[in-house]
């Protein structure tokens, strides 16, 4: 391509072409120049990396914890409703919001449609 560009007149001619019209110095600007620039990055990034060695391993090291940092607890809290006093039913009953004695999670039963503990 660059052979192309040197006998079509190269830089002389280009610069003719936009001279000769200002929607040529527009387009130039506009479609030409940021192609130019972008392949020129691309160039130096593609020199840069053939300049490196090139990658012949790829290691994996596992590392213990220091025994110093302060571990993170991350158990589960549980939901607000369930830590706070049982707000009471309209007949008066305490509301369980299905937690049983033991701790595990289970409907509460219903009665007349209301909850009863019952």
């Amino acid at each position: 391509m660059a052979e192309v560009f040197d006998q079509i007149g190269g830089v002389r001619r280009v610069v003719e072409w936009v001279e000769a019209d200002p929607r040529n110095l527009r387009d130039f600007l506009v479609m030409i120049w940021p192609r130019l620039l972008a392949a020129q990055a691309l160039d130096s990034v593609a020199q840069k990396l053939a300049e490196r060695p090139p990658i012949v391993a790829i290691e994996t090291y596992i590392v213990d914890p220091k025994e110093e940092r302060p571990l993170v607890d991350v158990t589960p809290q549980a939901p607000p409703w369930t830590r706070d006093a049982a707000p009471q039913l309209p007949n008066g009953q305490p509301q369980t919001n299905g937690q049983s004695p033991n701790g595990t999670r289970h409907p509460p039963p219903v009665r007349d449609g209301l909850y009863s503990d019952d």
